[in-house]
């Protein structure tokens, strides 16, 4: 009987890193990442379920005074506005290595500055009236934006193009990364979707103050939602608190979508420059053959 001749061996062709071989852990990882997932889910839910079953949240709810509930989310939304701004800055000095205009400080940035500190000193003094405050937090997040338009499309391109093409220039990978992140966190569409949602609240909180049909209507939506939770509340104590709801609502979606993604790019940036320390970086060929990683 003839014999099945054996392939020779192909030294000059090396296998394929463990890392990409992955058909042998695929089902096993599926399988405890959904299982896993499930069965943490349960008992968190579970976990809380026990834990506040026996919190008074109706008549903590009755009892909240709307002044100071105002007074902790307006300072808890200026001082992550204040922390994040910096925060924004510092990540973009660290990253950024030329400027064009040989950093002279722009017009456009100083008005900016200057009109979202007079809104925001608008805001603190306006606060007690709900109308006045709805109208002034839409035009802080008028200026917000306009002042997020004009980095993305006027100031920032010409410092990013040239920062670009001095690490390709120079050959550093890791500063192009680092750029990418950034860019993203500054000028990334993202933002869009932010800002969004931003205006239909604070369309809401302007209707609820102006309107007192809106202003019932969610108040009645609240006393079903929190009736279904077996929360007893009247609806006129709700109709009260319906602008510190929509002022919540408000700065959850503005700080912590942009926190998160604050976080995403100081912690990447932070490993890449560790990474930067010890080992060099090739980018992909146009065949697709996976990047090179040289110890240092």
């Amino acid at each position: 009987m003839a014999r099945k001749r054996r392939k020779p061996n192909q030294p000059n062709q090396p296998d394929e890193p463990d890392r990409v071989r992955r058909e042998t852990i695929d089902k096993i990882g599926k399988f405890a990442d959904r299982a896993i997932g499930a069965v943490t889910a349960l008992i968190a839910l579970v976990f809380v379920g026990v834990s506040i079953k026996d919190i008074p949240f109706g008549q903590a709810i009755k009892e909240a005074n709307p002044q100071y509930l105002q007074d902790l989310l307006l300072s808890v939304y200026m001082l992550c506005w204040a922390l994040g701004t910096k925060q924004d800055a510092s990540v973009q000095k660290s990253v950024y290595v030329h400027d064009p205009h040989g950093g002279r400080v722009r017009l456009g940035s100083l008005l900016a500055v200057a009109a979202i500190a007079a809104i925001a000193v608008t805001l603190l003094l306006v606060r007690r009236n709900d109308v006045y405050f709805a109208v002034a937090l839409a035009l802080f997040t008028a200026v917000d934006i306009a002042t997020w338009l004009y980095l993305r499309y006027r100031f920032l391109p010409p410092i990013i193009d040239a920062t670009r093409g001095k690490y390709a220039q120079g050959g550093d990978h890791f500063g192009l990364v680092k750029l990418r992140y950034v860019e993203q966190l500054i000028t990334g569409n993202w933002k869009w979707y932010r800002e969004a949602f931003l205006v239909v609240i604070v369309l809401l909180m302007i209707l609820n103050a102006v309107l007192s049909p809106v202003s019932s209507a969610l108040a009645l939506l609240a006393q079903k939602l929190l009736s279904g939770l077996s929360f007893s509340v009247d609806a006129g104590k709700l109709a009260s608190l319906a602008p510190d709801v929509l002022l919540l609502l408000f700065v959850a979606v503005s700080e912590g979508w942009m926190w998160f993604y604050r976080l995403k790019t100081y912690w990447t940036v932070r490993v890449v420059s560790d990474l930067e320390e010890g080992y060099k970086i090739e980018p992909k060929e146009e065949s697709e053959q996976p990047a090179q990683v040289h110890s240092g």
